[in-house]
């Protein structure tokens, strides 16, 4: 499963150690580019760093529209939200 973590944070930081060793393709994304390259090189997986809220780092992240599943763990906000992406993104205005 493509599983992207937000925020690294106690909560995501938690959430990586749990699935990590469990085959899925992880990708993490946060703002802070030391952490990220600590937990990049300590449990194998991608990242990107940068504000999570935004569409265009979840972008860069692999969070697309089509037929995958993506769990997207946003510590800021202190919630899980786990989604199905098949509906095609809203055309932007403008």
């Amino acid at each position: 499963m493509k599983i992207v973590i937000i925020g690294l944070g106690a909560i995501g930081t938690t959430i990586l150690k749990s699935l990590s060793g469990e085959g899925h393709s992880i990708t993490i994304i946060d703002e802070r580019k030391d952490k990220m390259e600590e937990l990049i090189e300590r449990y194998d997986v991608q990242g990107v760093v940068g504000n999570g809220a935004s569409l265009d780092i979840q972008r860069e992240a692999g969070v697309r529209g089509g037929g995958s599943r993506y769990r997207t763990y946003q510590e800021r906000r202190g919630l899980v939200n786990a989604s199905s992406s098949r509906r095609e993104p809203r055309p932007s205005s403008g």
